[in-house]
């Protein structure tokens, strides 16, 4: 009786042992929940972000967010059609302390003064004083001119000529949404070292003359300063 029960003891040891080896060999066999995910795929498309559950891809980056630039916009000019846009300004005498802007129709007699206000007067060009001065620096070419300029020493002669105080001109034109200013200094003589330099140089002193003879000038007060 008691090999009986021995035996039976067992096998109930054998079958147990058994049955947990099937249990621990059908968990390992199983798969996890990160091997049935998808493989994460490389991109080269722009950078996104994910709004409720969508991917949005983001916008390129703009001229404001570090993009090239647009270029700017070139003065061309044609003698013989003048836009309606067309305007100029011009600082003039010794240290440029004189100015003229057409497209405000404003005449300064004296920016150095104590109260420059009172030397600044409304002008108006005439068109056909407008039309004048447009074919002109129309057909000098203003956008050929460097933004620094030396109308009155040769670059290539050793000798140079000034004075101190300078007399300095700054000349800006605007026409289509462009504008070019040539700033030349020094700028004291009538004449210019060759034909560029010399039409630059003109312009700008048919302009004075203008400003100069007109009756709004001459009712500004007399300047304070030896400027003018």
């Amino acid at each position: 009786m008691k090999k009986l029960i021995a035996i039976f003891l067992i096998l109930c040891f054998v079958f147990g042992v058994f049955a947990a080896c099937e249990k621990a060999e059908g968990v390992t066999d199983a798969p996890t929940a990160a091997s049935t995910e998808a493989p994460t795929e490389l991109t080269t498309e722009s950078p996104s972000e994910t709004e409720g559950g969508k991917t949005v891809h983001m916008p390129e980056p703009d001229d404001a967010m570090g993009g090239p630039l647009a270029a700017e916009p070139v003065l061309t000019l044609d003698p013989d059609n003048m836009p309606e846009d067309f305007s100029f300004s011009l600082q003039f005498n010794v240290m440029g302390c004189c100015y003229y802007d057409s497209a405000v129709d404003e005449l300064c007699g004296g920016t150095h003064e104590d109260e420059p206000e009172r030397y600044t007067t409304p002008f108006h060009m005439s068109e056909e004083q407008l039309s004048e001065v447009y074919r002109m620096i129309a057909e000098m070419d203003i956008s050929s001119y460097p933004d620094e300029y030396d109308p009155i020493n040769d670059p290539e002669s050793e000798t140079k000529i000034g004075c101190d105080p300078e007399e300095i001109l700054v000349l800006t034109v605007r026409s289509g949404g462009a504008e070019k200013t040539v700033r030349a200094e020094p700028a004291y003589m009538d004449e210019g070292y060759d034909d560029k330099s010399q039409a630059f140089l003109y312009v700008c002193r048919y302009i004075e003359d203008i400003l100069y003879n007109s009756e709004e000038w001459k009712a500004l007060p007399e300047n304070e300063k030896l400027f003018c």
